[in-house]
């Protein structure tokens, strides 16, 4: 068949005809398809370059090596279709969704999907090179090694992704979301990260250093092992985080949050905690040489054997701190605040019987 007729049986509403037809290997590139319905339809390794399906509905259809270079998907629909290695190279994706999809090796280079939704893709491997992801949404997808070198995260949402081993080099994150993502072990080194929000996310051994992270959230992150060395870190979000035996030496962290994390051997050597927030944090065997912990608020921290020589600690909160063999050795504790007998008879009130 070609480009013509199918053209024709689309705009007359002959898709009964066309469901469960095989259309594999043909060549219907600039073809008219809008609002076109194909069910069960096999299309693998169809040519549809710059063809128009806007408003199109593909249902369990095999596109599997389908050219669609150049072609306008804008409000398309493919539910639990498999595009695997299929070309959409700069095609407009706007609006479109995506639902329990197959995307394995497929190449989204400069394509256009804002405001596109992926909603239980298997897209391994696939590459977005270039791409900007305006508030693009991926749910529950399987991402890894996926390649978003000189792509630009602009709100993206990513819920409950694996990312392992995606690449990242020179992608560019802007206000974006990331909740509950699989990213252990990847290398942010030097990357501009403000505002983006990790949270649950699940990052172990990663590299952070030289990173901007200028409120960056990191709320009940897994950054076990994880570097933020000479970081900026202005009023970024740990709370709830695992930072255990992670390095975090000459960061910038003023009026940093790390309510209730865990800190365990954790080295801050050198760091600035002007006004950080740190309350009910683990803190044993961490490291806090050198630090400047003026004004910051360490209430009900547990210090148990952490080295806080030489920090300074003017009006640093250390009320009902946990404190055994901790090293206090050249820190300025006698201009700490130390427990407030009013607060704690306020936090050990209970109503009488």
């Amino acid at each position: 068949m070609d480009k013509t007729e199918i053209s024709r049986m689309v705009k007359q509403g002959d898709f009964e005809k066309m469901e469960h037809a095989i259309y594999d290997d043909s060549n219907f590139s600039g073809a008219d398809l809008g609002g076109g319905v194909f069910i069960k339809v096999s299309l693998k390794h169809v040519n549809l370059t710059g063809a128009f399906l806007r408003e199109c509905t593909f249902i369990e259809c095999d596109l599997t090596g389908v050219i669609l270079e150049n072609a306008n998907m804008v409000l398309a629909t493919f539910i639990k279709c498999n595009l695997s290695t299929g070309n959409l190279r700069k095609a407009n994706l706007v609006n479109a969704a995506f639902i329990d999809s197959v995307f394995d090796d497929a190449d989204f280079s400069c394509s256009d999907p804002r405001i596109a939704k992926f909603i239980n893709p298997q897209m391994s491997k696939a590459i977005f090179d270039g791409v900007l992801l305006d508030t693009t949404t991926f749910i529950k997808g399987n991402l890894k090694e996926v390649d978003f070198s000189n792509a630009h995260l602009k709100q993206t949402i990513l819920i409950e992704c694996d990312l392992e081993n995606i690449k990242v080099q020179k992608t560019r994150f802007e206000l974006a979301v990331l909740e509950k993502p699989t990213l252990n072990g990847l290398n942010f080194s030097g990357m501009d990260l403000s505002m983006t929000q990790f949270r649950y996310a699940s990052m172990k051994q990663c590299d952070f250093t030289g990173c901007v992270l200028k409120q960056t959230s990191f709320m009940g992150a897994d950054l076990f092992q994880s570097r933020f060395d000479k970081s900026d870190a202005f009023a970024a979000i740990f709370q709830e985080a695992n930072l255990t035996q992670s390095s975090l030496t000459q960061m910038n962290l003023e009026n940093a949050t790390f309510d209730s994390a865990n800190l365990t051997n954790t080295n801050f050597t050198g760091s600035r905690l002007y006004a950080a927030l740190l309350p009910k944090s683990n803190c044993e065997n961490a490291v806090f040489t050198g630090c400047e912990m003026t004004y910051a608020d360490l209430a009900h921290a547990n210090l148990t054997k952490a080295n806080m020589s030489n920090t300074s600690l003017y009006r640093t909160v250390l009320h009902e701190i946990v404190e055994d063999d901790t090293n206090w050795t050249g820190a300025t504790k006698a201009l700490a605040l130390g427990t407030d007998p009013k607060r704690q008879a306020a936090e050990n009130w209970k109503p009488q019987e």
